[in-house]
């Protein structure tokens, strides 16, 4: 007498098997969404942090060119664009002109995963700025804003 399985009881396996695909990949998609969302908000406390030490140690901020040189948060489309899952998520310029300003910009093709760690207060507390003659704040909270950090004006801080 062979010894095995029958055809039922390999079917039943595969439902099994199914189902559990069913219900663990969804779960891992949103663990995977998660996790970049973490290392997002961690490149954007890294990067600002870079370019406030960056002012500090130099006193000043260099070239556009030059922003590589600033941080190790890697940078995409001639050093400016910081991107999330292949797609633009931030956009930082210097000015020419102030060599202690920084705008920072969210880019308008967003992916929800930038637009998930741009809702979160942590990250919204690093994206602020208070303007120092009007003291107004702004803060980049969805595609399309954009904010001017002035290092050399008191108050700012990471």
């Amino acid at each position: 007498m062979k010894k095995g399985f029958t055809m039922i009881e390999l079917i039943f396996v595969i439902v099994i098997l199914g189902i559990l695909a069913a219900v663990a990949i969804p779960k891992l998609n949103a663990t995977r969404d998660d996790a970049e969302i973490a290392k997002l908000s961690t490149n954007i406390s890294t990067i600002m942090g870079d370019f406030a030490s960056y002012y500090t140690s130099k006193g000043k901020l260099e070239a556009q060119a030059d922003i590589k040189r600033m941080t190790n948060v890697a940078l995409e489309s001639d050093n400016i664009t910081l991107n999330v899952k292949g797609k633009p998520c931030l956009t930082f310029t210097l000015n020419a002109t102030k060599s202690s300003e920084l705008t920072v910009a969210a880019s308008n093709a967003s992916d929800t995963v930038c637009t998930n760690a741009l809702g979160l207060s942590s990250v919204q507390s690093i994206l602020t700025s208070t303007d120092s003659k009007t003291g107004t704040t702004k803060t980049i909270k969805k595609a399309g804003d954009s904010v001017v950090f002035d290092f050399a004006a008191s108050g700012v801080s990471w």
